[in-house]
């Protein structure tokens, strides 16, 4: 039905049924309570936004519920909850350039190889989480070029994020601030902003 469907934004993915099917899907932006998207079969996917309506504390592994994707996923945004960031992660997601997360349960570094370039760090105020795991993958030795941020002014933060922000910016990879438009397209769908 959906064959030719190359971009799609959808809030209540659960509404869809069991097996979702899109050939030629390449940018997917799915916002609920829970994504329950194991059945979803995407080959193209390149680009993937997954935002959770309420803070998910404790990490876990994307894989445990992942959309059948193609190893080409060049962009992940994980909104509102913690993902593990492990060797199995890597090799899931060979050729990933992007990150952007709010946090991360960071385990293992990239290997040397792995396109990982850019890392947003989107919204870090509303965050209960540290900055450790951010600080752990921009230390590890991988070969980042870019870390961005929301505007510091738009997400008042603490003084450990404040030092990651200026120990980034020692490291010459501020990458420049995400676009104010965006962070306020992200604040709409906080529940709490």
């Amino acid at each position: 039905m959906f064959d030719n469907l190359t971009t799609l934004i959808l809030e209540h993915p659960d509404e869809l049924g069991d097996v979702v099917e899109l050939p030629k899907l390449q940018d997917l932006m799915l916002r609920s309570r829970g994504l329950d998207v194991q059945k979803w079969h995407c080959p193209s996917l390149q680009r993937l936004a997954l935002v959770y309506t309420y803070e998910i504390d404790s990490p876990f592994a994307l894989d445990a519920q992942s959309i059948k994707v193609s190893s080409r996923l060049l962009s992940l945004i994980v909104y509102n909850c913690q993902p593990t960031v492990d060797e199995t992660f890597w090799e899931m997601h060979p050729s990933l350039v992007h990150l952007g997360s709010s946090k991360l349960d960071y385990r293992h570094p990239p290997p040397r190889t792995h396109p990982l370039s850019h890392v947003s760090v989107i919204y870090p105020s509303l965050s209960k989480g540290t900055s450790a795991g951010f600080r752990s993958l921009i230390n590890s030795g991988h070969p980042l070029k870019s870390v961005r941020y929301c505007p510091l002014q738009k997400c008042p933060v603490d003084n450990e994020w404040k030092e990651l922000y200026w120990h980034v910016q020692y490291l010459e990879i501020l990458g420049p601030l995400i676009p104010t438009e965006v962070v306020s397209a992200v604040g709409d769908l906080h529940p709490f902003v």
